[in-house]
């Protein structure tokens, strides 16, 4: 079984840089200054304990390029970064996290990606590759069990060097293996479901061409439970508040299974609008207090792939449907 990573991949980067696109300027400017004041001098990006990271510095990078960011400089510094972080690379989200990273340092490098910055992003993306030689296809590390994140995440490490993911027929069995009778998904050891475990699942079988009609529908149904009153998607049945992760997650697998009738998107989009902040960035959760640049991409890339969603003209299950222009993203 071949799983086409790549095309997987090239899907849902479009989706969700097509409705960036769309998202007014009003909208997209003050989380575009977030992004900037963000980076630090050494060009990466930091989470709330501080200090340069590759994985949050992929998210900082990921989310300036679904804004458009370009004031002098900042490219420049962030592949510097990359390019001594990436060396460093270890497991599988070390390994995403810099394949991400380079992603868009690449495309500005355009025909100059063949020159300096390119080879040296080749020299940093080598022990990335081997890492996953050596993890196998769902392993998140070294002596860490096999998870259905990792094994997500590792497909898109393929799908960013145009590789079909190795070992296909192995990865689509371990998915599968945690499929539950609703449709759900959970990992090993854990007692329920999970949004983020079913969106994993979600698209891996559907780049190896294996989601069946029966585990999308139930996917699709499981999605539309786990939206909660305030619009934003629960990570699993118990959680106890909403958060926007999940939100995008769910959002994402649902277009997958063609199951956006069973979300509202209204609620959805308000959800997200709700969790900016006035100054620039989002924060995770309604009493999250504090913004950074991962919750930041996630609420760029769940109000573009709405925006993308609303322009197709897609159905939605609206639980507001009298209020006028509610399932519009951009409002």
């Amino acid at each position: 079984m071949v799983i086409d990573a790549p095309g997987y991949l090239l899907r849902l980067e479009s989706g969700i840089a097509a409705g960036a696109a769309l998202l007014p300027n009003g909208f997209a400017q003050p989380h575009r200054e977030y992004i900037e004041r963000c980076m630090l001098p050494d060009g990466g990006f930091a989470g709330r304990r501080g200090g340069s990271d590759i994985y949050y510095t992929a998210f900082g990078l990921r989310a300036a390029a679904l804004l458009g960011v370009s004031s002098p400089g900042f490219w420049e510094r962030a592949g510097s970064f990359v390019v001594q972080a990436g060396a460093r690379a270890a497991g599988t989200v070390e390994c995403f996290s810099t394949l991400a990273a380079a992603r868009p340092l690449i495309e500005r490098a355009g025909a100059q990606a063949s020159g300096p910055l390119g080879a040296s992003l080749s020299v940093a993306a080598r022990p990335v590759l081997e890492n996953l030689s050596r993890g196998g296809p769902s392993a998140e590390g070294p002596d860490k069990e096999p998870t259905l994140y990792g094994t997500f995440l590792a497909m898109h490490c393929w799908g960013m060097i145009g590789q079909p993911m190795p070992d296909g027929d192995e990865a689509a069995r371990f998915v599968l293996a945690h499929r539950q009778a609703d449709g759900s998904f959970s990992d090993s050891g854990a007692r329920q479901s999970g949004t983020n475990p079913t969106s994993a699942a979600v698209g891996v079988l559907s780049a190896a061409g294996a989601l069946d009609e029966e585990t999308a529908a139930g996917a699709a149904r499981f999605f539309g439970r786990m939206q909660d009153g305030t619009g934003g998607s629960l990570a699993h049945g118990k959680a106890p508040a909403a958060d926007l992760l999940s939100t995008f997650t769910a959002l994402v697998a649902a277009v997958e299974v063609r199951g956006l009738h069973m979300i509202s998107l209204g609620d959805c989009g308000r959800f997200a609008r709700e969790l900016a902040c006035d100054d620039g960035g989002f924060r995770a959760a309604r009493l999250d207090d504090e913004s950074d640049v991962e919750y930041t991409y996630y609420g760029v890339a769940t109000m573009g792939l709405l925006a993308g969603i609303a322009a197709a003209g897609a159905p939605s299950r609206c639980r507001c449907a009298d209020e006028p222009g509610c399932c519009e993203a951009t409002d």
